[in-house]
């Protein structure tokens, strides 16, 4: 055999081999607008018939902040996305106002806007909108107002301190099994006196719910 019929052999069964790989199904990388999970904002890219394993690259991240998606099995899940920092206000807080952010799957709430940071806490005698609890606890989301897509699965608290650094409560954030509201528990009179200043820590949690389809409050 010579030289010239070994090539041509050793290039056929290379051949046979890309083919046999060609016709399994691979992932493929799909660029489109909108979100994979609802097909009918991709201008048709997406059709249903996707292999698990297949990219999404959204060109406009849907006006949510989701710029990139896999297919898992039979589900798309965002695997890079940043909604930004979103302002939400709440009678709750006389200065100041919350802000809620979501990287992938990383939630992130604090409290802020008022002088160095700060946020003064509604005192109990303006409480018109059932923002207190009878016990004198203060809400800052009722229930349900947690915004869909940034929901925690479990609850969560950490400690809070007014500006001058003494601990005087936690503030709680309700998971889905009670009902998905924000508060603060257990503080003293020194916060509700007027014009205290409270330094209020971040939250942050995982959140297992589906991206937000509409953004809560106003862009940062």
């Amino acid at each position: 055999m010579d030289n010239f019929t070994q090539f041509a052999q050793a290039v056929g069964s290379d051949m046979k081999v890309i083919k046999a790989e060609l016709r399994k199904p691979t992932a493929r990388f799909l660029v489109g607008p909108g979100r994979p999970d609802k097909p009918e904002t991709t201008s048709g890219v997406i059709t249903g018939s996707e292999t698990s394993g297949t990219v999404y690259m959204s060109t406009d991240g849907a006006d949510v902040g989701a710029w990139e998606w896999v297919k898992r099995g039979t589900v798309w899940v965002v695997t890079n996305a940043d909604t930004g920092w979103r302002k939400i206000t709440t009678p709750g807080l006389t200065a100041g106002y919350l802000t809620f952010r979501r990287i992938n799957n990383q939630c992130m709430v604090n409290a802020t806007g008022g002088r160095w940071g700060t946020v003064t806490l509604l005192r109990p005698e303006n409480n018109t909108d059932g923002y207190r609890f009878a016990n004198g606890s203060l809400r800052l989301l009722k229930v349900g107002e947690v915004p869909v897509g940034f929901r925690s699965s479990v609850s969560l608290f950490l400690p809070i301190a007014h500006d001058g650094k003494v601990l005087d409560g936690t503030i709680y954030l309700a998971g889905t099994g009670d009902n998905n509201w924000l508060g603060i528990h257990n503080y003293k009179d020194i916060m509700q006196s007027a014009g205290a200043a409270m330094r209020l820590p971040m939250l942050t949690y995982i959140s297992d719910e589906p991206w937000p389809e509409v953004l809560p409050g106003v862009k940062m």
